[in-house]
Parts: C-alpha cells; structure tokens; sequence
C-alpha cells in the first residue's frame, strides 16, 4: 500500500469517525465498519431475532450480500425491487416493510454535523426509515459524507442525471401552469385582480 493511499484512508476514516459522533450526539446509534465484512456481520447479528426484513433499495446493501443469508435462515424477504413483480405486488410489498422487524436502507447523504438527508421519490423508503418498522439500520459509505449544512447535502444528495433533470424540468413546467390557471380563476372572480398583475413582477402577463 502506496504512502498516498494510507494518507487518503486515513483521512477518509477521520472523517467518519466524526460523522458517527456527532450521529450519536444527535440520538442515533452510528458505528463504522472498516470494511465490507465487517458490516455484513454486524447486520447479521443484529438481525438474529427478526422474522422479517424489509430492503429499501440501497445499492450498498445489496453489494454486501445479506439477502441470500437471510433466505437461507428461513426470514420472510419484503423486497420491492425484486424482478418480475407488477405494480401492485410491489406496493403491497412496500406497504408491508413500514411493519417489518428490520428495514434495511441507505441514505442519500450523511453530514460531518450527524444528519441524514434523505431525497425518496415514492416516499415508502423514507417513511419506513422514520417510523414503523421494529429496527432500522441504515448503511452509508464514506461517499456519502458531506461537508457543510443541510442545505449542501440536499444538493448532493440529487443525482444529476437526464432523467432526475427532465422531471425536474416537468415538474417546474407543471407548476407554472398550475400558477397561470390560479391566476385566470382569480380575474374571473375579482375583476380588479387585473390591476395587481400589471404592479406585480411575475411568470404570466394576463
């Protein structure tokens, strides 16, 4: 092992230990793994008296290999992501995780300061993440630490792909239009409402 890389997970591991202290400060029970068989054994053991177990979708979790010893151990499995299952077989799924024993997850970003932000287009990963299951266990990896405040780990908490971008786009497009029927609906109500347009600075001119 090179000098520069002892430097660099050196630091990465610092780095760590503060996020998990200051997640402690902050009321949760936060360790770090220093590798990836590390983390597989502390799930397992923690998992030892729960009868089922609910997978948030976390790539990090499926990359440790949980799963498969937790079907060997005869635990009912909650995984929405599994291939083959239609619509309704998946919220079903995700409807039964928010009661499971143990919900397993990742999160979007982890601060220096021990905050989790969270960013769930469906809203079932991080409610079951808030409350419901028996157990939750969130497995993070040192990518996702974030300097700074909330507000800088929101921003990088977004994966900025063509897809994210175009329903963001979609979303603002929606909510103009949404602006601009307001808008009519209250000049039709309030004839004079015309006045407070033209002295007002916004998106539509009607």
């Amino acid at each position: 092992m090179s000098q520069t890389k002892e430097l660099v997970d050196w630091h990465q591991e610092q780095r760590c230990q503060k996020a998990v202290e200051a997640l402690g400060q902050n009321g949760f029970t936060a360790i770090y793994c220093r590798s990836r068989e590390e983390a597989h054994n502390y799930i397992i053991r923690h998992s030892a008296d729960s009868a089922s177990v609910g997978f948030g979708g976390s790539r990090s979790i499926v990359d440790l290999g949980v799963q498969t010893v937790f079907e060997e151990q005869g635990k009912e499995i909650l995984n929405h992501g599994t291939p083959g299952l239609d619509f309704e077989a998946k919220m079903a799924i995700m409807r039964r995780q928010l009661t499971c024993d143990l919900f397993l997850t990742g999160s979007n970003a982890v601060t220096l300061s021990g905050w989790l932000v969270n960013i769930d287009g469906n809203g079932n990963r991080v409610a079951a993440l808030t409350f419901g299951p028996h157990r939750v266990i969130v497995v993070a990896g040192r990518n996702k630490l974030v300097d700074g405040d909330l507000a800088a780990a929101a921003v990088a908490a977004i994966r900025f792909s063509f897809a994210n971008i175009a329903v963001i786009l979609l979303f603002i497009a929606v909510q103009l239009y949404r602006s601009r029927l307001e808008e009519l609906k209250l000049l039709r109500t309030f004839p004079e409402y015309r006045q407070h347009l033209a002295d007002s600075l916004w998106f539509w001119k009607l």
